[in-house]
């Protein structure tokens, strides 16, 4: 019987939250999340963000994108413009209070190959390594 619920409860894990850890070097560790229809792979630094729906409930961000209840597109469209990068089209976004007491940070990046090529989005609550994320000479 202890067998079977712990059968049960690893199962239950994994379908609501097994995430694959993947380390970038100097970049850190990250969360694979999932991705977008284009092909762009979801990064987090946290393992877990709160922000509230469009009905001010606190929910699981990254629940609700490996379970497609809200996209990284609806996501951004929440969050104010932090910066954007001369690098092809990369942008930075930050939480506000409408979306989340605690404040996070989007990369979204969209560099040339010039600059490293690089498409993923990634989600961290370190204001500056945010800018670092979508640079190649950042990249190990």
């Amino acid at each position: 019987m202890k067998k079977l619920l712990l059968i049960l409860f690893i199962l239950e894990v994994c379908t609501t939250g097994c995430t694959k850890k993947v380390s970038f070097g100097a970049k850190g560790e990250f969360y694979e999340i999932g991705k977008t229809s284009e092909g762009r792979i979801v990064y987090s630094s946290i393992n877990k963000i709160t922000y509230l729906d469009e009905h001010q409930k606190e929910r699981n961000l990254l629940q609700d994108l490996k379970r497609n209840k809200i996209s990284i597109d609806e996501l951004i469209k929440k969050m104010d413009v932090l910066d954007a990068a001369n690098d092809g089209g990369s942008v930075f976004f930050e939480s506000n209070d409408k979306l989340a007491k605690t404040k996070f940070y989007v990369a979204y990046c969209n560099s040339l190959p010039g600059n490293g090529g690089i498409k993923d989005i990634f989600i961290t609550e370190d204001k500056d390594q945010t800018y670092k994320l979508c640079m190649i000479d950042y990249i190990e």
